[in-house]
C-alpha cells in the first residue's frame, strides 16, 4: 500500500516504487472494485499527494471561458443601448428597462461585451428587417402570425352570419 504522505514532498519523490490504484468499474447491476499494481520509473513521485501536486503542476492551462449573452440578455441589453448610450449610471437607474437592478459596473462589463459580440449583428439583423418589411417581404412568424387572425377573422364572420340566421 503506499505512503499517503509523507513530509519530503518533492517532484521526483521515489519513496517506493509502486503505487496501487483503485479504480471503480460500473456494471449493469453492481460496482465491482480492481486494484492494480503500476510500478513508477524513478522521476515519476509516488506518494499520493506528490503525485496529485505533480499532476496538477505539469497539467496544461485551460483556455479561458468564453463570455456569451443569451438571446433575452441581447434584447435587454440592445434596449439599454438604444435609451441610454454609454451612461451606465442612467441605466442602472431605470426601473422599467433595467429590473434585475444591475449595477453601473455590472452593466458596463456585460455591455462590453455586447458591444464586442452582438451589437454589430443586431444592426444588420434589423437592417435586413427593415428591407424586407420595404420589399413586402414577412418572416415565418409575421406569416404565421397573419394566418392565425385570417382564420379568426373567418371564424368571427361565420359566427356573425350564424347568429343573423
Amino acid at each position: 500500500r503506499p505512503s499517503l504522505h509523507h513530509n519530503n514532498h518533492t517532484p521526483n519523490c521515489t519513496q517506493q516504487k509502486n503505487v496501487t490504484v483503485q479504480t471503480q468499474m460500473a456494471t449493469s447491476t453492481k460496482q465491482k472494485k480492481t486494484t492494480t499494481t503500476q510500478p513508477l520509473n524513478n522521476t515519476s513521485p509516488s506518494c499520493v499527494l506528490c503525485v496529485l501536486v505533480f499532476h496538477f503542476e505539469n497539467a496544461p492551462p485551460r483556455p479561458p471561458k468564453e463570455l456569451r449573452l443569451n438571446k433575452q440578455e441581447i434584447g435587454y441589453y440592445k434596449a439599454l443601448y438604444t435609451k441610454h448610450g454609454d451612461n451606465y449610471k442612467s441605466m442602472a437607474l431605470d426601473i422599467r428597462l433595467n429590473p434585475w437592478q444591475k449595477t453601473p459596473k455590472e452593466l458596463k462589463k456585460k455591455m462590453t461585451l455586447y458591444l464586442e459580440k452582438y451589437h454589430e449583428r443586431q444592426l444588420d439583423l434589423d437592417a435586413e428587417r427593415k428591407a424586407n418589411a420595404a420589399a413586402g417581404l414577412q418572416s415565418k412568424r409575421q406569416r404565421k402570425r397573419d394566418k392565425l387572425q385570417a382564420a379568426a377573422a373567418q371564424r368571427r364572420a361565420e359566427a356573425a352570419s350564424a347568429a343573423q340566421e
